[in-house]
């Protein structure tokens, strides 16, 4: 595996340039890069099993960490952070490895998240558990209301306060802080896959995610939202009234409502024998 950077050459051909190639770096057979984090000076290159440091300026590769098991590594106002299964939980100083907690919960937890709030560092397990550091030992702050299992990979502390969890199978959630779903979004809602690997957030709020098989995005923000009818219970829209909190829908199959807080319409047995135009 290798990992280095792109630059345009005179005619802006972009032009590819191994560092592990040009500074002689051994890295293990089939060493996986999952983690780039950027600073001024530096360019932090992170597997699962190593943190290398490249200085910009000079081109000098350092060898931070090395340990068999790098589950996932952060940038935290300024400080660096990576948590280790079996290990525990540590920061990088002068370019050094310094255990934060080395205690049974972050020996045995997965640590999917890290992120500072109301001058507290939090953090998201896989299972979508949510806790803080308090004298370098976890306080739970809330779990996820969701009914079924998750498995955490990514997520992401967006700007409006809520986070975004990046799941194995399951699309991606919307969660606040305090447990509660604001809504889940799968295949069927029009993901391209259901595992995200990763979730970026640009300038006007879109959310991006990397999936297992290519890339989606999210407008958080949109005032307007899409119902994909993809078995096809609904058939051709006509008419649609809303009265309340019940939206309802006239078509060629009949009549159907959906409350505002469902995501699925309901059948009104009796009116499938005709076309519904208003």
């Amino acid at each position: 595996m290798d990992f280095g950077y792109w630059q345009k050459d005179d005619r802006g051909v972009l032009k590819y340039t191994s560092i592990i190639e040009s500074s002689v770096i051994d890295v293990e057979e089939d060493e996986q890069f999952w983690n780039i984090i950027v600073n001024e000076d530096y360019v932090l290159f992170q597997s699962l099993s190593h943190i290398y440091s490249y200085d910009i300026s000079s081109g000098k590769v350092s060898l931070l960490v090395s340990n068999d098991n790098i589950n996932k590594f952060f940038k935290v106002n300024g400080t660096y952070y990576y948590h280790s299964l079996g290990e525990g939980l540590f920061t990088i100083s002068n370019q050094r490895p310094l255990p934060i907690s080395q205690s049974d919960f972050f020996k045995e937890e997965t640590v999917i998240l890290l992120f500072e709030h109301e001058s507290k560092v939090h953090f998201l397990t896989e299972n979508a558990d949510l806790y803080r550091l308090e004298n370098k030992e976890p306080v739970l702050v809330a779990q996820s209301d969701l009914n079924f299992d998750l498995t955490v990979y990514n997520a992401l502390f967006l700007s409006d306060g809520s986070l975004m969890l990046g799941t194995i199978s399951n699309g991606v959630v919307s969660m606040n802080l305090d447990g509660s779903t604001n809504y889940v979004i799968n295949q069927s809602d029009g993901l391209i896959n259901n595992t995200c690997l990763t979730i970026f957030e640009d300038s006007k709020k879109n959310v991006w995610l990397g999936l297992d098989n290519g890339i989606s995005s999210v407008n958080v923000d949109s005032a307007y939202s899409i119902y994909h009818d993809r078995d096809g219970e609904l058939g051709t829209v006509y008419t649609s009234y809303k009265s309340g909190n019940i939206l309802y829908v006239g078509t060629n199959q009949g009549l159907f409502y959906k409350n505002d807080d469902s995501l699925d319409f309901t059948f009104i047995d009796g009116t499938q024998a005709g076309v519904v135009y208003y």
